[in-house]
């Protein structure tokens, strides 16, 4: 069975400050940063995103290792677990 790195990700995000509802927005934001520089290191990714606006966010290792991994393939549509349930999100790593 092949894990679901979207979902991977996505639970990850919660444990480095990003409210799920949230998630979306800061996956477009890691977008436009790993397409300026794919070859980026953790510490530039963090500081980028505190640069945008999303103080108190601290992305892991693995997390910016997953989103570097799913980058090249367009994320499909991924799975959100919102207040009302769970709901599909257009959004995805590539900003589309």
């Amino acid at each position: 069975m092949t894990p679901n790195l979207h979902q991977l990700l996505l639970d990850r995000l919660p444990q480095q400050g990003v409210i799920t509802d949230d998630a979306p927005a800061l996956l477009r934001d890691l977008s436009k940063i790993l397409e300026s520089d794919i070859g980026i290191d953790l510490t530039t990714a963090n500081s980028k995103l505190q640069l945008l606006g999303w103080n108190g966010v601290k992305l892991a290792y693995q997390s910016l290792q997953l989103a570097l991994t799913l980058k090249p393939y367009s994320l499909m549509p991924i799975l959100v677990q919102a207040k009302e349930g769970l709901w599909l999100s257009r959004y995805s790593l590539s900003g589309t």
